[in-house]
C-alpha cells in the first residue's frame, strides 16, 4: 500500500513538474514576444520611440536563466515576430514588383524576416553566453552585444534602435560625436540597468551586491552624461538654426506610379517639358533659389542632346537652381550596345549651365545589382530572371560629389545611400576635405583639422567665406506601397542631418518629403501620395559644415572593436584559472 502511494505521488510530482516547464516556456514566450512588439511599435510609429528603451526588459527576464539554445530559440522568436510587422513592407513590394500572390510573396517575405531574426537570435545567445563564460558585468556585455550587432549585422535594410528616435531630439544629440552606434549602446544599457533593478526588487529586494551597486551607479552617471550633453548641445544649436539665413527651397514630389514597362507620358507633356518642369516655373515665379526633383522615371537628360538643350533653356528662363535625378547609359563604340548604366544626380544652375554629376554608390541590392553571383552563373540568370525589369543592372559610381550654389555646398544622395550612416559621413568629409576624401574608399578621419569649437561643438574653425552644407536626397518609394515604408526611410535619414549637424531635404516620388533642420527638428513633410510642389524656408549657417562624427565616422566601431579585444582576452584568461 505504501508503495503504491510513493508510486501515484511519483507519478502527480512528474506531471507537475512537466505543468510547470510547459508554463515557464509559454511565460518566456509571452515575454520574448512582448519585447517584439513594444520595438515594432517603435518602428512603426517614431511618436512611441519611448518603447525602446524598456523594450529588452521582458526578453531579458525570458532568457535569464535559459539554455543557451533556449535563448537563441526565444532571440529567433522575437526577431521574426518583430521584423515581420515592422517591415510587413516587404511583401508588398514583392506584389507590385513581381505581380506575385499574396501568399508567394509572403513566403519568400517570411524567410528574409527568418535572416533578419537572426540579429536577436544572436544577440540572445551571445549574452547568455558571455554572461556564463566570463566575469565581465552584464552592464558591459549587453550593450556591446547589441550596438557591435546592430552595426554589423548585414540587412538589406539596415535596423538600429537609435532609427526609432528622431522625435527625441535631447537622446539625438549625442550622434553628432559618435554616431548611432553609440546611441543604441546607451538605450541597451538603459535597458539592462532596468531589468537588473527590477529583477532584484521583485525577487531579492535587501541583497544587491556591492559589484552591482557600483556598476549601477556608474551607468546612471552615463546615461546622465549622454542626456546632460544632449540638452547643452540641443540648446547651442536650437539657437544656431534660429540665427540661420533661411534659402527657400522647392520641393517636387511627382507621385508616379511605380511601373515595369513603357511610361505613358502625362498628357499636355512630354519627355522635353516633363511636369515637373512646368512646377518649377511655378516655384520659382514665388522666390524658389533651388528647386529639387524626385527621384521618378527616367528623364532623358544625359541621354538626348536635344532634351539637355531644352532643359537647359526653361531652366534660364526660370532662373533657379535645378537638381533633378536621371539615368546615363555609356554605349560601347565597338558593339553599339549599352556598356554601363548609371543612376546619377544632375544639377543645373540659375543660368541653365550644366554644374555637374553625381553617380550613385550605394546600390539597392537586387534592384540596381544582383549581389552574390558572377554573371556566367547559373544563379545570376535566375536571379536576373526573377526580378525581371525591376533589376536595372546599375553600375555603381566610384566618387563623391558636392553641387555649388551661391548660398551653399549641396552634398547629393540618392535613395538607399540616406540609411548608411558612415557613408553619408564619408560625403560630408569629401566636401570638406576632397583632396584628402575624394574616394570612396579613402581615409578620410585623417589629416583633418581637429581644434574644437567650443560653442557649437564641432572641430574645425570657420574659415572665411566657406558656405554652409546641405544635404540633398531623392528617393522613389512607391515600390513598397506602404506609408510605414516610407516614413521609415526618409526619418531614418533625418538622422544624418544631426549626425553631421548639417540641414536635409529628402525628396520622395510618393512621399513624405521632409526638410530637417542641424538639431534635428522636422521643419517640414508633405502628405503621402499626393502629387505637388512646396516651397520651404532651410535654415543655413557657417556652422553647419560637417561634425565630429563626419571627420571621425569610425571611431566608435574602433573602440567595439577593441573593447572585443578586452572580452576575448578575459575570457581566454578565465579558460586558463579553471
Amino acid at each position: 500500500m505504501a508503495k503504491a502511494l510513493h508510486v501515484k505521488w511519483g507519478v502527480i510530482q512528474s506531471r507537475w513538474q512537466h505543468s510547470l516547464l510547459r508554463w515557464q516556456w509559454l511565460q518566456s514566450l509571452l515575454l520574448a514576444i512582448l519585447s517584439a512588439a513594444m520595438l515594432s511599435l517603435a518602428l512603426l510609429d517614431n511618436e512611441r520611440f519611448y518603447l525602446v528603451w524598456f523594450a529588452f526588459v521582458p526578453i531579458l527576464y525570458a532568457i535569464d536563466k535559459a539554455s543557451l539554445a533556449m535563448s537563441y530559440l526565444l532571440g529567433v522568436i522575437a526577431g521574426w515576430v518583430m521584423f515581420a510587422s515592422a517591415t510587413y513592407w516587404v511583401a508588398d513590394f514583392l506584389v507590385i514588383a513581381k505581380d506575385q500572390s499574396l501568399l508567394l510573396s509572403y513566403l519568400w517575405a517570411s524567410l528574409y524576416w527568418f535572416y533578419c531574426a537572426q540579429l536577436l537570435g544572436l544577440l540572445c545567445w551571445l549574452f547568455t553566453l558571455l554572461k556564463r563564460f566570463t566575469r565581465l558585468h552584464e552592464f558591459i556585455l549587453f550593450p556591446l552585444i547589441l550596438s557591435s550587432l546592430t552595426a554589423a549585422f548585414p540587412q538589406l535594410f539596415s535596423f538600429t534602435l537609435a532609427q526609432t528616435q528622431v522625435s527625441f531630439l535631447t537622446a539625438l544629440q549625442g550622434i553628432a560625436f559618435f554616431g548611432l552606434s553609440a546611441l543604441d549602446a546607451i538605450m541597451a544599457l538603459a535597458n539592462i540597468m532596468l531589468f537588473r533593478l527590477l529583477y532584484q526588487l521583485t525577487t531579492k529586494p535587501f541583497s544587491i551586491k556591492k559589484r552591482d551597486k557600483r556598476a549601477m551607479f556608474v551607468a546612471v552617471l552615463v546615461i546622465a552624461f549622454w542626456f546632460g550633453f544632449g540638452l547643452q548641445q540641443r540648446y547651442e544649436w536650437t539657437k544656431i538654426v534660429t540665427h540661420s539665413d533661411m534659402m527657400k527651397v522647392g520641393l517636387i514630389q511627382a507621385n508616379e506610379s511605380p511601373d515595369l514597362g513603357h511610361v505613358q507620358m502625362m498628357s499636355g507633356y512630354s519627355q522635353v517639358y516633363p511636369p515637373e518642369m512646368e512646377m518649377t516655373t511655378r516655384l520659382g515665379a514665388i522666390g524658389a533659389e533651388l528647386v529639387i526633383w524626385s527621384e521618378a522615371r527616367p528623364k532623358g537628360y544625359l541621354d538626348d542632346r536635344q532634351v539637355q538643350r531644352v532643359y537647359q533653356q526653361e531652366v534660364a528662363n526660370i532662373g533657379a537652381n535645378v537638381l533633378f535625378q536621371d539615368f546615363h547609359s555609356v554605349v560601347s563604340p565597338i558593339t553599339g550596345g549599352v556598356g554601363r548604366r548609371y543612376n546619377s544626380a544632375v544639377m543645373l544652375n540659375d543660368e541653365g549651365e550644366d554644374v555637374g554629376h553625381y553617380q550613385k554608390i550605394k546600390r539597392i541590392p537586387f534592384g540596381e545589382y544582383i549581389p552574390f553571383a558572377d554573371k556566367e552563373t547559373w544563379l545570376y540568370a535566375w536571379l536576373q530572371s526573377y526580378f525581371g525589369g525591376f533589376s536595372s543592372k546599375l553600375t555603381a559610381g566610384s566618387r563623391f560629389n558636392v553641387f555649388s550654389h551661391s548660398r551653399a555646398d549641396i552634398v547629393p544622395l540618392i535613395c538607399y545611400e540616406t540609411t548608411f550612416s558612415t557613408f553619408v559621413a564619408n560625403a560630408v568629409a569629401n566636401t570638406l576635405n576632397p583632396d584628402v576624401a575624394n574616394d570612396v574608399d579613402s581615409d578620410v578621419d585623417s589629416d583633418v583639422d581637429s581644434d574644437v569649437d567650443s560653442d557649437v561643438g564641432t572641430e574645425s574653425p570657420i574659415k572665411e567665406n566657406e558656405k554652409p552644407l546641405l544635404l540633398v536626397a531623392m528617393s522613389n518609394d512607391a515600390w513598397f506601397g506602404s506609408k510605414h515604408q516610407s516614413n521609415q526611410h526618409v526619418f531614418t535619414s533625418a538622422l544624418r542631418a544631426v549626425e553631421n549637424r548639417t540641414p536635409l531635404v529628402h525628396v520622395v516620388n510618393n512621399g513624405p518629403s521632409i526638410v530637417v533642420s542641424p538639431v534635428g527638428q522636422i521643419l517640414f513633410t508633405s502628405d503621402f501620395r499626393q502629387a505637388g510642389g512646396y516651397v520651404v524656408e532651410v535654415p543655413l549657417h557657417p556652422h553647419s559644415r560637417g561634425s565630429f562624427f563626419s571627420r571621425h565616422p569610425s571611431l566608435f566601431h574602433t573602440i567595439l572593436l577593441l573593447l572585443w579585444v578586452g572580452v576575448f582576452w578575459v575570457w581566454i584568461r578565465s579558460l586558463k584559472q579553471r
